[in-house]
């Protein structure tokens, strides 16, 4: 009879272990539900919406702002690769008061050694050619 008393005792231990670890069990669940219950997020859920898009909207005036200064940024390299290209332009060297001489086969002269007495010459200017007879040749 004295195990039947001990297993009563151990019995009666066990059923308040498992009461108290149950008590605890649903004190810790209770204080999470209350917590959700009063988070911000579920009792004013549009305010978490609003905080993002907010932050959407500042990121795509910043976004909007950084391609627009990059933008203006390429157009005036654009301008200035194009000025460069522009002064280079043979048309543009023409207009400066230079000119391109060429024999009548319209081989360029590029020295006074590529022509002779006699040759007929043309002269491209900025805005025409101009036809003319060397008479004479001088070496500097």
């Amino acid at each position: 009879m004295a195990d039947v008393e001990g297993y009563k005792q151990h019995v009666a231990y066990l059923e308040q272990r498992a009461r108290s670890l149950l008590s605890a069990l649903l004190t810790q669940q209770q204080r999470r539900l209350d917590n959700l219950v009063n988070s911000w997020a579920l009792r004013d859920p549009e305010r978490l919406f609003a905080d993002q898009s907010q932050r959407l909207d500042t990121a795509s005036r910043r976004l909007r702002e950084a391609l627009e200064l990059h933008l203006q940024q390429d157009e005036h390299k654009l301008a200035l690769a194009a000025a460069r290209l522009d002064s280079l332009s043979p048309l543009a060297v023409l207009g400066r008061g230079y000119s391109v001489s060429q024999k009548s086969d319209y081989t360029l002269v590029s020295s006074v050694d590529d022509l002779r007495w006699g040759d007929e010459l043309l002269t491209t200017v900025a805005d025409g050619v101009i036809t003319s007879v060397v008479q004479q040749v001088e070496r500097r």
